[in-house]
């Protein structure tokens, strides 16, 4: 019976059909399973997941230094709009003290 039971689990997993018993975790010591993705699936999807990480990680950066010139970009217009606004004062008030 445990012989017919492997030969359908292989005919099953052939054809890409999960079953329950495809899905659970063997046991195979104490605070252990076999895994159910193998070494190089694993591998791969750390390296996918990293990679992912280190281009968000480059979105944020392009984001922050664009947010960085932005800000100085607005600074710079307040500067100088305080100027002008100074040269106006000392204007007008030169002319005050002419008249």
């Amino acid at each position: 019976m445990a012989e017919e039971e492997k030969k359908k689990r292989v005919v099953v997993e052939s054809l890409g059909w999960l079953t329950e018993s495809s899905i659970m975790p063997k046991f195979v010591g104490p605070g252990r399973t076999a895994g159910i993705l193998d070494n190089d699936e694993h591998k791969h999807f750390v390296r996918e997941v990293h990679e992912e990480v280190n281009q968000a990680r480059e979105r944020l950066s392009e984001l922050k230094l664009r947010r960085q010139e932005q800000a100085a970009a607005d600074r710079e217009k307040l500067r100088q709009a305080y100027l002008r606004k100074q040269v106006e004062k000392l204007k007008s008030a030169s002319k005050t003290e002419r008249a």
